[in-house]
């Protein structure tokens, strides 16, 4: 299966999501780990706030130079 549901049945991706709890923080390298569109980015950090996990984003933290 490739594509948008790809993403939503691997194993990792789900237990990302089933293991999580509210006070708990997500880490990801860059954003669009989260979503392939921006569509599912914002769905995605939606959901994350709802369940009231924070989220912190590696790359987008870094300074750039």
């Amino acid at each position: 299966m490739t594509g948008p549901a790809a993403r939503w049945t691997a194993r990792g991706y789900q237990r990302c999501w089933t293991t999580r709890a509210a006070g708990d923080t997500l880490a990801v390298v860059r954003l669009d780990r989260l979503g392939r569109s921006l569509a599912e980015l914002v769905a995605s950090v939606a959901m994350l706030k709802e369940r009231g996990i924070a989220l912190l984003s590696l790359e987008e933290k870094r300074p750039r130079a």
